[in-house]
């Protein structure tokens, strides 16, 4: 005969032991997400979406780090089409006090969607904070491969675009291409190899300033 009371605090103590499981599961994959600073608080982030990249450093030079993270709604990952798989770039300054941050800007036409990098796979690269300034780097393609790396800088009142490089090659020859551009003062270097001759060529093209609350990529790549 089954001791009466038993069973269900056995259940009970399963639960709670998977429940346990669980919370150590959810911290430790939070904690291991590069860039992400451990002071963040995960209720910025709605539950149903998942960090896909995160960076920490100081952005407006209070000398304090803060936060850019790339997110999506977790049916992005179960999704092949372009209108059902936005990914937002977020900023938040780090303010005085605890556990204190600001959101500053939100924008879901900056990184390219999961299935936009063509038979490479997601095209999303590295996010990344130095010097004040923050990049957002894409690469994809086939036999033709392609990269993009995207610089912004605070300045008049707004996230500039402030340098773009973009690269391409053939992945079964030495032809290839590659433009930085310094947005700022408009100076570019073209590199292209083909045939086995390389040239350069330096020139300069002036741009009206981009700012990164109407950046969009789709329509960049398409200039």
């Amino acid at each position: 005969m089954r001791e009466k009371g038993v069973a269900p605090i056995l259940l009970r103590g399963r639960a709670a032991l998977l429940s346990l499981a669980l919370f150590f599961l959810s911290s430790i994959s939070a904690e291991n997400i590069p860039g992400l600073d451990p002071a963040f608080p995960p209720k910025l982030i709605p539950e149903t979406h998942s960090i896909l990249r995160a960076a920490s450093g100081d952005l407006n030079g209070d000398g304090m780090a803060d936060q850019i993270l790339v997110i999506a709604n977790n049916k992005e990952q179960k999704s092949g089409d372009i209108n059902e798989s936005w990914r937002e770039l977020r900023i938040y300054l780090r303010q005085k006090g605890k556990n204190a941050w600001k959101p500053v800007l939100e924008n879901e036409r900056a990184v390219l969607c999961r299935n936009c990098g063509g038979m490479m796979g997601d095209p999303l690269g590295d996010l990344r904070i130095e010097n004040g300034t923050f990049l957002i780097q894409h690469s994809g393609g086939s036999r033709w491969r392609w990269a993009y790396t995207h610089r912004f800088r605070w300045q008049q009142g707004g996230w500039a675009l402030i340098g773009e490089t973009s690269e391409s090659y053939d992945a079964m020859n030495s032809e290839s291409r590659v433009k930085d551009h310094n947005l700022i003062t408009g100076k570019y270097h073209l590199d292209t190899e083909k045939d086995g001759k390389k040239t350069r060529k330096v020139g300069y093209e002036k741009k009206g300033l981009k700012f990164l609350r109407n950046f969009d990529i789709y329509k960049e790549m398409e200039e």
